[in-house]
């Protein structure tokens, strides 16, 4: 399983996220008129730190998660739950290993979908693992 699987099934697995978003979670692609609350997310990077003696096994990924909903109050309370399942998280993520999970940084931001607007939260996270 990709770390991104793993993302997708400790969300789902999760009974405080999952009540809320009902399985609501996309890699890459957002289905056109989605019900909401919903996640977006996808890889944004990935890198390795050059040693003096060769390449560290350890893997940095950066994994953007979009938290679209109706209200303000709505996505920070995604985005709160979401946060107390991966920041700081060690250990197993749908059979990869991470080492440690940290939010890099989170923007509050606005989404129009034609004439209606929507409110969204742009969460970076770094996952460092042996991929």
């Amino acid at each position: 399983m990709t770390l991104e699987q793993g993302i997708r099934a400790a969300v789902i697995a999760d009974s405080n996220l999952n009540a809320i978003i009902s399985g609501r979670i996309y890699h890459e692609r957002m289905p056109q008129n989605a019900t909401m609350p919903a996640i977006l997310f996808s890889r944004v990077s990935t890198s390795q730190n050059s040693m003096l003696d060769g390449i560290d096994t350890l893997t940095q990924v950066r994994i953007q998660l979009d938290i679209y909903g109706d209200t303000s109050a709505s996505v920070r309370d995604l985005s709160t739950k979401l946060r107390t399942l991966l920041n700081g998280h060690a250990g197993d993520l749908g059979g990869s290993a991470v080492q440690f999970a940290r939010l890099d940084s989170e923007i509050d931001a606005g989404f129009f979908d034609g004439d209606e607007e929507r409110r969204r939260i742009i969460s970076d996270y770094m996952f460092f693992l042996h991929e």
